[in-house]
């Protein structure tokens, strides 16, 4: 893998190592989890032996979406954080 980072407009880049001791170099563009512009948090929930990991992309208002692969992303619901 490497590294994964995101946009506040809900772009991710993604840069690849280039080997298991060393990091990429650039990173390049990939998808983009939605049509909004107030992503806030991409988190990654590690994979246990035998499971997948899991990317949780967050807006503002708490909108989330999933994915296991950083590449198709699943909108799931709004988080009732108050204010």
């Amino acid at each position: 893998m490497g590294f994964a980072a995101m946009t506040n407009q809900g772009f991710i880049y993604k840069m690849e190592n280039k080997n298991i001791y060393t990091a990429g170099e650039s990173f390049v563009r990939s998808v983009r989890v939605d049509t909004r512009d107030d992503f806030v948090s991409l988190a990654l929930m590690s994979a246990q032996e035998g499971t997948h990991p899991f990317y949780l992309a967050m807006t503002a208002n708490g909108r989330h979406y999933v994915s296991q692969d950083l590449e198709s992303w699943t909108y799931q619901s709004v988080a009732p954080f108050s204010r």
